[in-house]
């Protein structure tokens, strides 16, 4: 059985953070994916797209399944 399907965490949303924390950001952006499956998983959540606003955070819309 496959596990929640995360959103691909882009260039436009790497772009957008790496203009406020720098180049040091795309390791946590890396963690990131295992995390939010860890997440779904235990919160049973959907996920839906990334809201591409912003320069501090990742946001995901999501739902309860």
């Amino acid at each position: 059985m496959a596990g929640p399907r995360v959103p691909e965490l882009d260039d436009e949303l790497r772009r957008r953070l790496r203009r406020r924390f720098g180049i040091a950001v795309d390791a946590w952006l890396d963690e990131l994916p295992p995390v939010l499956t860890e997440l779904a998983e235990r919160w049973q959540l959907e996920y839906g797209p990334l809201v591409q606003r912003g320069s501090i955070s990742v946001v995901i819309r999501c739902q309860t399944a």
